[in-house]
């Protein structure tokens, strides 16, 4: 999900139980992902440009994380 400049809220993402990859670019209005921390089959999350955003929840389950907050 990307170059979305006026995105501000996400829905609940915890019925993606199989997502392994999320990507998440230029989103600067965003400011929580809700139900990220029940994605346990997520191994890799990458947000860059994502100023607005709050929090993450623990992740400790990721493989790789790359964040980019400006």
């Amino acid at each position: 999900l990307w170059m979305c400049p006026f995105l501000q809220t996400l829905p609940n993402l915890s019925n993606f139980k199989n997502l392994q990859e999320f990507v998440l670019w230029c989103c600067p209005k965003l400011i929580e992902i809700e139900g990220l921390d029940r994605l346990k089959s997520l191994e890799r999350l990458d947000i860059r440009h994502c100023s607005s955003l709050r929090s993450l929840p623990n992740l400790s389950h990721l493989k790789k994380l790359k964040m980019n907050w400006w």
